[in-house]
């Protein structure tokens, strides 16, 4: 059981290395910090956690993780990923990367 609810990424990019397996022999580890929303899923009780962060004030992949850094909620990667980006990061996409937007104040 998780008390908190979780979030299982799918696809990802490492911001902090991978913790143990949650079960033995598993391809599910404990996640700290990762960056990149290709591919999720969410937990109810963790997305009722999260919309009591609201509002978000940051791209979604670092509220995610700052969200599991504060264990807001429980995080968790499958290795090796199961979805991945389709183009290389940043490639093709017409979202503006949070480091090389403007900030306003």
């Amino acid at each position: 059981q998780n008390p908190r609810g979780g979030v299982l990424y799918l696809g990802w990019t490492r911001g902090a290395p991978l913790g143990q397996r949650v079960l033995p022999n598993s391809e599910v580890f404990r996640a700290k910090y990762l960056w990149t929303t290709v591919a999720y899923m969410i937990w109810p009780k963790a997305a009722r956690r999260l919309l009591g962060r609201l509002p978000v004030d940051q791209p979604v992949d670092n509220f995610l993780a700052c969200s599991v850094c504060d264990g807001v909620v429980d995080g968790y990667a499958v290795w090796p990923k199961l979805v991945k980006q389709a183009g290389g990061w940043g490639v093709g996409s017409d979202v503006e990367h949070s480091a090389d937007a403007a900030v306003v104040s």
